[in-house]
């Protein structure tokens, strides 16, 4: 008998260093991204994390301003 398979849970949260690879960018663009504030991120303590969710609506905004040129 087969046991059932535990449903897989995504990150909501991911570091700067994940949110880069996933973006496809470097760490340190992301850092300037995020000073600049075209990125919201959270700080908890001295992380600083990324919501997937903000990954992307940027990507979105600016997949936009693509299409109107």
């Amino acid at each position: 008998m087969e046991k059932p398979k535990k449903p897989v849970v995504e990150p909501l949260l991911l570091t700067v260093p994940q949110a880069a690879r996933v973006l496809g960018i470097s760490r340190g663009l992301l850092y300037k991204l995020i000073r600049k504030g075209e990125f919201h991120a959270i700080h908890l303590g001295r992380a600083i994390r990324i919501s997937v969710a903000e990954l992307r609506r940027w990507v979105q905004a600016h997949d936009r301003s693509a299409d109107s040129r």
